[in-house]
C-alpha cells in the first residue's frame, strides 16, 4: 500500500494548469528537434538542389560577366544587392521549412505557451549544494550516457557507410570533373542522411525518457491530492456540514420566515415563526421553528425581511412543540392575540386578521 509520501497519483487538472502557468506543461527533448531538423535538411538536399542550383549558377554567371565590365566592376553596391536578393530567395524556402518543422515538434512536446515565470531567473540553480545534487543525479547520468550513445551510434553508422564506399573512391579519378563531383555529392548525402537517422533514433529514446521524467515530476502524493481537493471542492467535512444545515433549514421551514407575521423567541434558545391570514386560516400557523443555531438563523431571516421579532420565552417554549404547518392550540390563542394586537398598535397591518380565534 502506498504511503503518504510516495508519488503514486496521476496529476489533477489543477496541477497541470499550474504547470502550464509555470512553463512546465510539456516535456522537452532538444535532441529530437535537432535530429529531425538535420535529417530533414540532409534528405531534402537533393530536391532542394534542383531549385537552388540553376539560380545560383545564374548568379555566378551574372557576376562573372559583370566583373569583366569596367563600369560594372566598380559598382560593388549593385553586385552585393543582386547577390543578396538571389541568396535570400534561395535560402528562404529551406529555412522556412525547417522553422515550421521545429515549431511543429515543439508544439507536439507540450505546446508553445509562453510563461514569464519560466523566463525569470531561478537562484536555486546557483546553490552549490543543489548543484552537487544535480551533478550526481539520474538526469545527469542519463545526459552523460546519451552523449556517449549519440557518439557511438552516429560514429558507427557513418564509419560503416564510409567503409562500404571506400572501394568505389578510386573510380572517381577516371571520371570527368562534373560527374565526379556529382557522385561525390551523392555519397556525401548518403553519409549525412544515415548519420542523422542514427542521431534521430537516439533522440527518440531521449524523448521517451524526457516524457516519462516529466510525468513523474507532476505525479502527486495521496496527501497532495486530498489537500488540492479541499482547496478546489472544499473540505468534505465542511461540505457534509453544509448539506446537513441545508436539510435542517428545509426541515425548520427557514424559507417560510419571510411570509411570517411574527417570530416569537426565547430569546436566543428558541424561535417560532407564526403566520396569520384570517381569509384562509382558523388560527395562526407555525411556519418555521428552530433551536440554538437555527433559532439565530430564523431571527436573522426575520430581520432581513422586516418580520417583527418578539421576545416571549414562556410563549416560545409553549409553541415550539407545535408541528410545522399546524395551527397553534386553542390554549395559546389569548397570548398570541396579545402579541398580534401589540404589533397592530405598532403599525403592522399585516398582523391584523380579526379575532375569530381569540
Amino acid at each position: 500500500m502506498a504511503t503518504g509520501g510516495e508519488r503514486t497519483q496521476q496529476p489533477t487538472r489543477r496541477r497541470l494548469e499550474r504547470a502550464r502557468r509555470e512553463g512546465r506543461a510539456g516535456w522537452r527533448s532538444p535532441d529530437l528537434q535537432g535530429a529531425a531538423g538535420l535529417l530533414a535538411a540532409f534528405a531534402g538536399l537533393g530536391l532542394y538542389g534542383a531549385y537552388a542550383g540553376p539560380r545560383l549558377a545564374a548568379l555566378f554567371r551574372l557576376e562573372l560577366v559583370g566583373a569583366a565590365s569596367p563600369a560594372r566592376g566598380a559598382d560593388w553596391g549593385t553586385a552585393i544587392r543582386e547577390a543578396g536578393q538571389v541568396l535570400a530567395a534561395v535560402a528562404a524556402p529551406f529555412v522556412l521549412a525547417l522553422l515550421v518543422l521545429g515549431v511543429g515538434l515543439a508544439a507536439a512536446q507540450g505546446g508553445l505557451r509562453f510563461s514569464l515565470k519560466a523566463a525569470a531567473p531561478d537562484w536555486s540553480r546557483v546553490d552549490p549544494v543543489r548543484g552537487l545534487a544535480r551533478l550526481f543525479s539520474l538526469a545527469t547520468l542519463w545526459e552523460l550516457g546519451k552523449g556517449l550513445l549519440k557518439l557511438g551510434a552516429v560514429g558507427a553508422v557513418v564509419g560503416i557507410t564510409i567503409a562500404r564506399q571506400l572501394a568505389a573512391y578510386p573510380a572517381l579519378v577516371a571520371m570527368p570533373v562534373g560527374q565526379a563531383l556529382a557522385q561525390g555529392a551523392i555519397w556525401l548525402k548518403t553519409v549525412l542522411v544515415r548519420g542523422a537517422a542514427a542521431y534521430l533514433a537516439v533522440a527518440l529514446v531521449d524523448a521517451g525518457v524526457q516524457y516519462r521524467r516529466h510525468r513523474q515530476s507532476l505525479m502527486m502524493t495521496v496527501q497532495e491530492v486530498r489537500e488540492e481537493f479541499k482547496e478546489t471542492e472544499g473540505d468534505p467535512r465542511l461540505k457534509s456540514r453544509r448539506r446537513e444545515l441545508a436539510r435542517r433549514f428545509l426541515k425548520a421551514g427557514l424559507h417560510r420566515v419571510a411570509d411570517a407575521s411574527v417570530v416569537i423567541t426565547n430569546p436566543t434558545h428558541l424561535a417560532v415563526a407564526l403566520q396569520w391570514d384570517a381569509a384562509v386560516m382558523v388560527a395562526p400557523t407555525v411556519v418555521a421553528k428552530g433551536q440554538d443555531e437555527m433559532a439565530l438563523l430564523i431571527r436573522r431571516e426575520a430581520v432581513a425581511h422586516g418580520v417583527p421579532v418578539v421576545e416571549d420565552p414562556p410563549l416560545a417554549r409553549a409553541l415550539y412543540p407545535v408541528p410545522l404547518g399546524m395551527p397553534i392550540p386553542a390554549e395559546h390563542y389569548r397570548a398570541v392575540a396579545a402579541v398580534l394586537a401589540f404589533l397592530i398598535r405598532r403599525g403592522r397591518p399585516e398582523a391584523e386578521g380579526g379575532s375569530a380565534w381569540t
